[in-house]
């Protein structure tokens, strides 16, 4: 105890001239032990070795820089913080409901970095009210920021570089109805685009909940109907994103939540494996919205199935009394995913 209070109590901004120059006669003097010669065998000499070492070395290297710098703050030197963020373990609402506000202090900071770079601004309408939305351009991603008037805190968004190609060019929806679609010519054209499918919306209640921000091409609606899947009931409605990139939106009444999938023509193309040639193969492999639509949704598959929810009902019926709360820790783990081989009968 002696010994930590002895090393706890040394300044090692503030090292005396006279004892630093014994102290670096000692370490550099070949009798000085090595640190491998110690090896961890003695932990606690190993640690003190390494300890006055890395504090001779620091202390050498600050008064050869001039000592220390001089104190920064917010006025002095003048101009040096261009803005200051503060950062509350939680924050209140003027509903009296505490968050964690550690993400809405990160989105502001990056919004700090993001000021040099280009910007577009843009007014967004949610729930009768205008939003000013920024956009920026950096690190191979195009970010979104806008105020949630609610709390005054930052949200911010983000949309991959790569995927512009599929928000902006034409899909083959579009294609067939001939619609032409020139791509950007700048960064500005591009991002006036982008805005126009820039969306809002809040998770809860309207006026109060979590706010959020996303870029989303709007589509078509290419099918939508009831119809049982995996043993559940389902509401399904199906568009296309990109060429032949179905998404999927499957409303499950039972549980009351809503589940999504994006079929990718990467996942499309590990179907071909399992795939019907004389039903399949050729779809699977067209870029056309319309061609893929009957062969993926008849792969369609909810995880967990109907009868392995009841199952996980009189399973957590004990320790969650009610089908109600029962139903809540299910809806948590409902998946919608693609069969690898094709339903048969």
């Amino acid at each position: 105890e002696r010994l930590q209070g002895s090393l706890v109590a040394v300044n090692i901004f503030e090292i005396p001239g006279h004892n630093l120059s014994v102290l670096r006669m000692y370490v550099t003097h070949d009798d000085w032990p090595k640190v491998n010669e110690i090896g961890r065998r003695d932990i606690l000499l190993w640690l003190l070795h390494t300890w006055v070492k890395t504090t001779v070395s620091f202390a050498s290297e600050l008064k050869e820089a001039g000592g220390m710098p001089d104190t920064l703050s917010t006025q002095n030197p003048p101009n040096l913080f261009e803005s200051v963020i503060t950062v509350r373990t939680t924050f209140h609402n003027e509903n009296g409901s505490g968050k964690d506000d550690w993400k809405f202090a990160y989105n502001e900071i990056v919004l700090s970095f993001l000021q040099e770079t280009f910007c577009y601004k843009h007014t967004v309408n949610i729930e009768n009210s205008e939003y000013d939305v920024s956009m920026h351009y950096g690190h191979d991603k195009i970010f979104f920021f806008t105020q949630d008037p609610v709390n005054m805190t930052m949200v911010m968004g983000t949309t991959d570089l790569d995927k512009i190609d599929s928000l902006l060019a034409p899909n083959s929806v579009d294609l067939r109805e001939g619609k032409k679609i020139p791509p950007p010519e700048t960064h500005k054209d591009m991002f006036s685009r982008l805005s126009d499918l820039i969306v809002l919306h809040r998770n809860g209640k309207p006026g109060s909940g979590v706010l959020s921000i996303e870029c989303k091409r709007k589509t078509n609606i290419l099918l939508r109907e009831t119809r049982r899947i995996s043993g559940h009931v389902v509401f399904i409605t199906a568009s296309e994103d990109g060429t032949g990139e179905l998404r999927y939106k499957i409303y499950v009444p039972l549980f009351s939540r809503s589940i999504e999938l994006v079929v990718t023509e990467q996942m499309l193309f590990g179907l071909l494996r399992n795939a019907d040639s004389r039903f399949e193969t050729n779809q699977f492999q067209s870029s056309d919205a319309m061609s893929l639509l009957v062969p993926v949704t008849d792969r369609l598959k909810i995880i967990p199935n109907y009868k392995t929810t009841l199952h996980m009902v009189v399973e957590t019926a004990e320790e969650a009394p009610g089908i109600l709360k029962s139903a809540q820790k299910i809806t948590r783990e409902l998946m919608l995913d693609l069969r690898k081989k094709r339903r048969t009968g």
